[in-house]
């Protein structure tokens, strides 16, 4: 096929997508099919186990068992209703979680979980120091007064 510009055109005349890893970190893939509205079946790996709900999202098999692929595959294709069900459930799924406002929303709460947790740790750390310099003040003082 060589060099393509348009692989969404492509990936969406797919019947299914098919992600056999043995170890896959995120499964991009995976979720570039579910937004093309394609069906996925894929192995019960990495972050696919995340995404990938059996009977909602998609179909999990384990990827040393060929006769699961195949079977995953064919529900996929001649099961109209469950096609369905996983094509509409990926798509909500895909908004829900990796929108960009679902992103971005993500990002702001921890962002500002690190910022409350350093003030929470800059004030401790400050009101120490306070408290160290007030001994200090006081053990000076108790010094002077004993001179």
């Amino acid at each position: 096929m060589g060099r393509r510009n348009n692989v969404h055109e492509i990936v969406q005349g797919l019947d299914a997508c098919v992600v056999p890893s043995l170890k896959e970190p995120l499964g991009l893939c995976a979720l570039e099919a579910m937004a093309a509205g394609v069906p996925v079946a894929a192995a019960r790996v990495g972050g696919l186990k995340e995404f990938v709900i059996p009977e909602e999202t998609g179909l999990l098999f384990n990827p040393k068992v060929p006769a699961e692929i195949a079977s995953s595959v064919a529900r996929l294709i001649s099961e109209p209703s469950l096609r369905e069900t996983v094509i509409q459930n990926s798509r909500d799924m895909l908004e829900h979680k990796f929108s960009p406002t679902a992103i971005t929303s993500r990002i702001e709460n921890a962002l500002q979980t690190v910022v409350a947790n350093n003030r929470n740790r800059l004030e401790a750390r400050t009101f120490g120091e306070s408290v160290n310099s007030c001994a200090e003040r006081n053990q000076l003082r108790m010094r002077s007064d004993n001179l």
